[in-house]
């Protein structure tokens, strides 16, 4: 998977990483910044703040376009206010942000010196597909640690007994408590165990059918 995604129409290649690739800049990150971690929650605001980015706080209807978004100057985080009401959700989209700032850093770094071809809107659908792919992966594994989001989602499907509840039910259950833990949204905790091959393909699809986007 380490091959560069598809070239932009005007030349600009992203290059992907690999899931290894990922958890070990996770890892660093988190290791470095492990006074920002407790329990099981990492404090991801505080965290981009300690490396000198800014949260803006937007009103006006942006979350009729995005949650959030990476500003020219990477220094900043625009966020949709009304994400804070919800603070796992809050927290995955600053996470994913902060994701798309490390993947792309050499972009940030000096906006006036992008290369051809790397606007948003010059993105091949392939190149955008890549880029997303690999920032929502790191959104995961900054806000929930591999070996410890393992462990806490055995612990918790071993819990449950309810002769009641279907696979996909029980799941989901368990992704409720994972989200209450580590304070990511449901949809970032379906996605990594996803990632981690925890829950299959098929599991993952039909919980995006079920949730409003």
């Amino acid at each position: 998977m380490n091959s560069d995604s598809n070239k932009g129409s005007k030349g600009y290649v992203y290059k992907r990483k690999t899931p290894f690739e990922l958890e070990q800049i996770a890892e660093a990150i988190v290791a470095k910044y492990a006074d920002r971690k407790s329990l099981s929650v990492i404090d991801i605001e505080g965290l981009v703040e300690d490396l000198g980015l800014t949260l803006l706080p937007r009103r006006g209807g942006l979350r009729n376009l995005a949650n959030a978004y990476t500003a020219r100057d990477w220094r900043f985080i625009p966020i949709a206010e009304e994400r804070a009401a919800y603070p796992p959700g809050y927290r995955s989209d600053i996470a994913e942000e902060f994701a798309h700032i490390l993947l792309e850093f050499e972009l940030w770094r000096k906006p006036s010196e992008r290369p051809t071809g790397s606007e948003g809107h010059e993105l091949t659908p392939e190149q955008h597909q890549a880029i997303e792919e690999d920032a929502w992966y790191l959104e995961g594994a900054l806000l929930m640690p591999k070996a410890e989001f393992e462990a806490r989602f055995k612990y918790h499907t071993d819990s449950i007994k309810d002769p009641n509840l279907d696979q996909f039910h029980k799941m989901k259950k368990v992704a409720l408590l994972l989200s209450n833990e580590f304070q990511a949204s449901d949809i970032a905790v379906w996605r990594r165990a996803k990632n981690l091959k925890l829950v299959d393909s098929s599991e993952f699809k039909l919980f995006l059918d079920r949730i409003p986007l």
